[in-house]
């Protein structure tokens, strides 16, 4: 088989790599540029963005999967543009992308479909929005930008000042090219867990939870990001919570998309919040989660390329890993997740296992940074705790390195 992955980044890198180990794979091609290394791999100088490119690359190429990584060309349609030139795809409609593309829009459905979710209001007007937050006077509060803003569009407000602040960004001046509307809801207080889902006509297919951790620094301190790290064994998580999860959640998600005639295809994301209260919907992503992608990849014993096979074929799928735990730790430009530069070199230890996030070479064949997430290193172990002792072992080389920066309390125990 040949597969075609849109997107260059650790969700992208964890997924080429999982193909590549398949004997079903005849060739991987993936774009933007990769920096991995591989007979089996081609790379192309496309951006993602350039839809009728990809198209043609696709025809050229014969590719039989179509694997789409990225958010933003799944919002913009790319997966229509490619089923309707009898291409496969594993990745959902843009229709069904809304579920991403518009907080507004995943709020109503779950309004609509009784998903247990954070009480909320929308508005795309600045003193409406002071207006509710002076009215509502609990703090904290949760404000969203509603389009897209890679993972960065969420504040937890713990005081009028610093809502006003972003307000004004989100509604005034559109810092996040995410459209002038924000969703404010009340603020739930837990532990976060990912619950991933394959999902075809055939059923609904979870994986293995994962825990991501959003905020920049130790202690769950700074600003939102992408995701500084991953576990993938939650203490905390029972597997009560993860079949309410998925009754309660997931199913009627799809089940109401399919409802108003959207037919959901590819993997769903449902960012849960256990409270004591029970267990809430933060959001849906319509892709893999990055990190959490680098984090599952390395348990899952499946051959992928079968899995991605049976998937766009709209075939059931039986899930099974090694047993083991993954910890995943983001090595980070200094400056992110707000002004950063680019072309540090990162001089990787060899014993280190890695996913590519933000990396490309120079003319001297070195790894540069080229993103504000660079790499995220992983350790697989019987446990969290022999995993993360050796994670952190491999990653000290790279302490005294004042251009980058890493998290040192993931899968902490607390």
């Amino acid at each position: 088989m040949k597969f075609l992955i849109i997107g260059n980044g650790g969700r992208e890198d964890a997924i080429a790599w999982k193909l590549l180990q398949s004997t079903k794979v005849e060739r991987v091609h993936i774009l933007p540029r990769s920096v991995r290394k591989n007979p089996k791999l081609t790379s192309h100088d496309i951006e993602i963005d350039k839809h009728d490119d990809i198209l043609k690359l696709s025809l050229k190429e014969s590719i039989d999967i179509v694997i789409i990584g990225p958010e933003i060309p799944l919002c913009a349609g790319l997966s229509d543009l490619l089923r309707k030139n009898k291409i496969k795809v594993f990745g959902p409609s843009k229709k069904a992308a809304q579920l991403e593309g518009s907080k507004a829009f995943a709020k109503k459905m779950m309004k609509e479909f009784s998903i247990p979710t954070a009480s909320s209001i929308e508005t795309n007007d600045y003193n409406e929005a002071i207006t509710y937050v002076q009215d509502f006077n609990k703090w904290p509060i949760v404000i969203k930008a509603d389009g897209l803003a890679s993972g960065k569009g969420v504040l937890i407000a713990r005081e009028m000042g610093e809502a006003q602040d972003f307000l004004q960004k989100v509604l005034e001046e559109d810092v996040f090219n995410s459209g002038k509307k924000v969703v404010i809801e009340e603020f739930l207080d837990g532990v976060e867990f990912s619950l991933l889902a394959f999902v075809n006509r055939s059923g609904i297919f979870p994986l293995k939870v994962v825990r991501d951790y959003k905020k920049a620094y130790d202690g769950d301190k700074g600003l939102n990001t992408g995701g500084m790290g991953i576990i993938t064994s939650l203490a905390d998580i029972t597997d009560e919570d993860i079949e309410y999860g998925v009754e309660k959640i997931v199913k009627p998600i799809i089940k109401g998309l399919s409802e108003k005639g959207i037919e959901y295809e590819g993997v769903l994301y449902a960012g849960l919040m256990k409270t004591k209260t029970g267990i809430y919907t933060i959001e849906f992503n319509v892709r893999f989660g990055d990190p959490e992608t680098e984090g599952l990849m390395p348990i899952i014993e499946n051959d992928l390329a079968d899995i991605f096979d049976k998937m766009v074929n709209h075939k059931p799928i039986t899930i099974r890993y090694n047993l083991k735990s993954c910890i995943g730790v983001v090595v980070a430009k200094e400056g992110y997740p707000s002004i950063y530069s680019k072309g540090a070199t990162l001089n990787i230890p060899n014993n280190l296992k890695y996913f590519n996030m933000g990396i490309s070479e120079n003319n001297k064949g070195e790894l540069i940074s080229n993103g504000g997430r660079v790499i995220l290193a992983y350790e697989v172990a019987d446990t969290i705790q022999e995993a993360r002792k050796n994670i952190y072992a491999k990653l000290k080389t790279l302490e005294n390195n004042k251009e980058f920066f890493f998290r040192k309390d993931i899968g902490k125990e607390k």
